[in-house]
């Protein structure tokens, strides 16, 4: 069963680690201070290998859409 994206603990409302990366924006990740350590995901990479993965890097912001959040629709 899926773990919910909301939990409560105590008086905290937190998020479940999946649904919170995926409300991040790009910035958030080019800021990062792993952005450009290629050694972390190095090992990143050969540790989910090991595992039974299939990894292939990619740059998630190479093919970035052009849109606005704030753009309006007459």
């Amino acid at each position: 069963m899926a773990r919910p994206a909301l939990v409560r603990v105590g008086n905290l409302r937190l998020m479940a680690i999946p649904a919170t990366l995926v409300r991040l924006s790009p910035t958030v990740f080019e800021k990062s201070p792993a952005v450009g350590r290629d050694d972390v995901a190095d090992q990143i990479t050969r540790t989910m290998r090991m595992a039974g993965y299939v990894v292939s890097k990619t740059n998630p912001f190479a093919n970035t859409p052009v849109h606005s959040a704030h753009a309006r629709v007459a």
